[in-house]
């Protein structure tokens, strides 16, 4: 069988990235169950005079019970229930066929490809290459690298990370067409398939800068270097605040419309000035005609490029800034800004709408540092980044530490031995965790955020 799988795998040359999941939907085809000899002959139960045989039925029964297995009454249980055992019966050669079809797209094979198959089974191969250019391969396969890389993303864990609310995380989604949160989860799986589509290399899955991403996206990872928070939750230094002074925000629904490219000119009069294409609800548009300064700014700013306007939900919805070709996804190169370069500004929409690369404080590196696993798994002060390292492990080689088989020397100097002390159980595997979860923590702080 592995002789076989390796030769399906060479003779699907197109898709040769993906020959590892056709020939593993072969393989799934040539089981056709087990061919337990016992239960088809009725086991030693048979010889013995167990229920198969029975020698209740030749001897008249065994009033004591002292057959064990006979179901006279009278026995103590250990015997059979009563159910007759099932002969083992093969599937049909066409269950192979179906098999594999609707692992690879989730349809049933057509008539005139189970005819071929039934008359020559080699032609299989071929149907495996043709199945594997089909768009249900494509949408398969997206589903499969969504959950083989871990991410899920939910309202309550991004509203943890971008420092705001599950409510407002759930208006933003919802307000956007229910896009937000599908296309995090949705970006490293359409990744994944531009490195496969283009025939590079899988272990770019790890050292890819380049994503695929939309620009709501880009607003998201831009705004978090541009308020980013230490590890206690405080806010540090905003690269923002300290470049645009006097950064305030406000909105306007009377009056001259302000055009967005207004709204996002630092130069414009009316820069960080929203206009609100209805009016709000009467009971917040004296506080909705204050402006707001500080970390607040920034905060307002954000929300409202996603129609959360400041104060309550009820006040009402913001103007659409994204349009429908904003949120379609395309690949873009993340990369740290050079010393003196400012970073790329969530607010500069118009510049992310044709640039093909996006400038942060933050280094993006492979499925583990991306927005969709970072928000799946958020760390804190106590696992301080031991769980987005062990889950790295697990989504990259299917292992993880193992207290009874550690195999990374280390000598434990780089252990926290307030968490996990020398001698404890926890200690066999932090010393070997700790140093990988070292990377992580020497590039972002606990809120997600790039570590100055």
């Amino acid at each position: 069988m592995k002789t076989r799988t390796r030769e399906l795998g060479h003779h699907a040359a197109a898709q040769q990235r993906l020959a590892w999941l056709g020939a593993l939907a072969l393989v799934a085809g040539c089981y056709q169950g087990i061919d337990d000899a016992a239960h088809a002959d009725g086991g030693d139960d048979a010889a013995d005079g167990g229920p198969a045989g029975g020698s209740a039925s030749a001897d008249g029964g065994d009033s004591d019970g002292a057959d064990g297995g006979g179901d006279d009454g009278a026995d103590d249980g250990a015997g059979d229930d009563g159910e007759t055992e099932v002969p083992f019966e093969p599937l049909p050669p066409e269950a192979a066929l179906a098999k594999v079809k609707d692992f690879l797209t989730g349809l049933p094979p057509t008539s005139n490809e189970q005819a071929s198959y039934l008359a020559q089974p080699q032609t299989l191969p071929g149907m495996v290459d043709a199945w594997m250019k089909t768009p249900e391969f494509q949408t398969r396969s997206l589903e499969m690298f969504d959950q083989l890389f871990q991410q899920q993303v939910s309202a309550e864990n991004l509203a943890e990370m971008m420092g705001t609310t599950p409510g407002r995380i759930n208006a933003m989604n919802t307000r956007g067409g229910a896009r937000l949160l599908r296309s995090i989860s949705d970006s490293f799986s359409a990744t994944v398939w531009d490195i496969v589509a283009n025939d590079r290399p899988f272990t770019e899955i790890l050292t890819t800068r380049t994503f695929m991403l939309n620009v709501p996206q880009m607003v998201m990872l831009s705004y978090i270097d541009a308020d980013p928070r230490g590890d206690d939750g405080k806010d540090l230094p905003s690269w923002v605040l300290q470049r645009y002074a006097g950064f305030e925000v406000g909105v306007r629904w009377t009056g001259n419309v302000i055009p967005q490219g207004q709204t996002f000119n630092p130069d414009s009069a009316n820069f960080m000035r929203f206009w609100l294409d209805t009016t709000p609800d009467a009971s917040c548009q004296t506080a909705l005609g204050n402006t707001t300064t500080g970390r607040n700014a920034l905060l307002d700013a954000f929300e409202l490029m996603f129609r959360v306007m400041p104060g309550l939900l009820k006040c009402g919805t913001a103007t659409e800034i994204f349009s429908d070709a904003d949120w379609q996804l395309r690949p873009v190169t993340l990369r740290v800004a050079d010393a003196g370069e400012d970073p790329t500004a969530f607010f500069d929409v118009p510049g992310m709408r044709t640039a093909d690369e996006l400038v942060l404080h933050s280094d993006r590196v492979g499925y583990f540092t991306t927005l969709g696993f970072s928000v799946n798994w958020l760390t804190n002060d106590s696992n301080q980044h031991r769980v987005n390292a062990n889950q790295a492990l697990i989504v990259g080689l299917g292992r993880t530490f193992d207290p009874e088989n550690v195999f990374v020397p280390a000598d434990g100097a780089t252990v926290d031995e307030g968490h996990a002390e020398p001698g404890s159980p926890c200690y066999s595997c932090h010393k070997d965790l700790d140093p990988l979860r070292d990377f992580l923590r020497q590039s972002y702080t606990y809120a997600g955020s790039p570590r100055p």
